[in-house]
């Protein structure tokens, strides 16, 4: 029987690490995660800044669009300058007065290519067998069509023409809009296309009366609305009669009417806003009479009345019911 040798197991030795290789161990880590964390932050403000600027970018893109569009709008809006109104004026006389005698007629469109149309401005020679002439113009508007600058005319004239078959002269009143195309510079204005007439626009626009909004206000006492009626009574009389400087002792901006007209009716309402008690706001339908016509003429007004040792004065007067938040509310 064999004998098992024993054999003792070696001893394995590990070194332990010094102290001073686990401090710069620690300090590594340390160092890492101060780069991770600088990498972090310097990233993240990045980002942030990135964002502002792009903010920053997008804002000056609109700014610059908004004034575009400014500068846009404000060189397709024309000014009624006197020298195009004075050059319009002799223009649309001239061009709508025609002549029957030739002569005349071809003097008229001579004067027409020299001082107003442009060049190579053909004119075809006016027939004399009719007429028209201007009976009333006005201006309309100054605006640009398809960015040609126009001015805008309403006129009324009558176009007069001899009936073959009873040899009279009929006449034919017309209203319409005559458009002139034009282009102005230093030098001067001349028309560059041919004037056209347009239907006068239909007004299609609706808008109500002013009125005023009774649930801001609130009635005042019998015995103290009489007492304000009596005075705008005799205010409104003497308004009528006087002058702005004979107004000055009752009304803080003195007007009057320098006995123009009369005070044929009053109705009035004496009123208060409801968060004060200062001021009495009357809202007043005035029907005046001028002079000794029967001619009447319907006015609002509104008067902000104060009362000052015993006496009242109108602080203001205002020619509508509109609802005003100023003074007379404090």
């Amino acid at each position: 029987m064999k004998k098992r040798q024993l054999r003792r197991k070696e001893k394995v030795y590990t070194e332990k690490v010094p102290n001073q290789r686990k401090i710069h161990s620690k300090k590594a880590v340390k160092w890492i995660w101060c780069l991770v964390l600088f990498l972090c932050f310097s990233g993240g403000l990045a980002f942030f800044q990135s964002m502002k600027t792009k903010v920053q970018v997008s804002f000056l893109k609109d700014e610059i669009q908004q004034l575009q569009k400014k500068e846009v709008q404000s060189q397709s809006e024309l000014t009624y300058t006197p020298e195009i109104e004075s050059f319009m004026n002799r223009f649309v006389a001239l061009y709508m007065n025609t002549f029957d005698n030739h002569e005349q007629e071809q003097q008229r469109q001579e004067i027409l290519k020299k001082e107003f149309y442009a060049q190579n401005f053909i004119q075809e020679p006016g027939s004399v067998s009719g007429i028209r002439k201007l009976t009333a113009a006005s201006f309309i508007g100054l605006k640009e069509i398809e960015t040609i600058p126009t001015a805008s005319y309403k006129v009324t004239y009558d176009i007069r023409s001899m009936d073959p078959e009873n040899k009279k002269e009929t006449s034919v009143t017309i209203t319409q809009v005559l458009n002139l195309p034009f282009s102005i510079s230093n030098k001067g204005c001349r028309i560059i296309a041919y004037p056209y007439f347009t239907a006068l626009p239909k007004n299609t626009e609706k808008q109500r009366m002013i009125t005023y909004d009774d649930t801001l206000y609130e009635t005042v006492d019998a015995s103290e609305a009489k007492d304000v009626e009596g005075f705008v009574e005799d205010f409104l009389d003497k308004y009528a009669k006087n002058n702005a400087k004979d107004m000055s002792y009752m009304m803080k901006e003195p007007e009057g009417l320098n006995q123009t007209a009369k005070v044929d009716q009053v109705e009035m309402k004496v009123l208060r806003y409801k968060e004060t008690k200062k001021t009495f706001i009357v809202k007043a339908t005035v029907v005046f009479r001028d002079g000794d016509t029967s001619l009447l003429q319907k006015e609002q007004m509104t008067l902000v009345i104060t009362k000052k040792t015993n006496q009242y004065y109108v602080e203001k007067l205002t020619h509508n019911w509109l609802d005003r938040k100023g003074d007379e509310r404090k």
